[in-house]
């Protein structure tokens, strides 16, 4: 399922929590992971108008309360990669019953659209269980900014 016409977390959110999108890990896995809170990352503008897109795996380690410890990205962009990393220690899973650490690998895809794309084809769309794909056409007009207060 795609979802575009609500805002990113709000949709993100009821996703998560009306469809029931819940566990993923290994099937000999005590505590698997699931996603509570996904936030998009920014895509830098600059690199969207000068067509560069990618896509990159964060690798998270997850305090036992289901919060990122930390991100860890791979990908040659530094900016794409960074911007990554930053909306991946925002997100939340669940937390873990047996009070052990875990992991997930995240992973967020930078689109280049083309000029004058629709409105609807720029905002994030999060396809589970880890991945979400941002895209702008570099026109200054993407997503809606992050709704955390201490993103820059």
């Amino acid at each position: 399922m795609i979802v575009r016409s609500l805002p990113r977390s709000l949709a993100i959110a009821v996703l998560l929590g009306v469809s029931g999108w819940s566990t993923i890990g290994s099937p000999d896995s005590r505590d698997d992971v699931a996603v509570e809170k996904a936030v998009a990352p920014s895509y830098p503008e600059l690199l969207a108008a000068a067509g560069v897109e990618g896509t990159i795996s964060v690798r998270v380690v997850l305090s036992p309360s289901g919060d990122v410890i930390s991100a860890e990205g791979d990908g040659r962009n530094t900016a794409l990669r960074e911007s990554a990393e930053r909306s991946a220690r925002l997100w939340h899973f669940s937390a873990c019953t047996s009070g052990a650490s875990r992991s997930a690998n995240l992973v967020f895809v930078f689109k280049r659209l083309p000029p004058n794309a629709p409105k609807e084809d720029r905002l994030p769309v999060f396809y589970p269980p880890f991945r979400i794909q941002v895209a702008s056409d570099g026109s200054g007009v993407s997503q809606t900014p992050s709704e955390d207060p201490h993103l820059p």
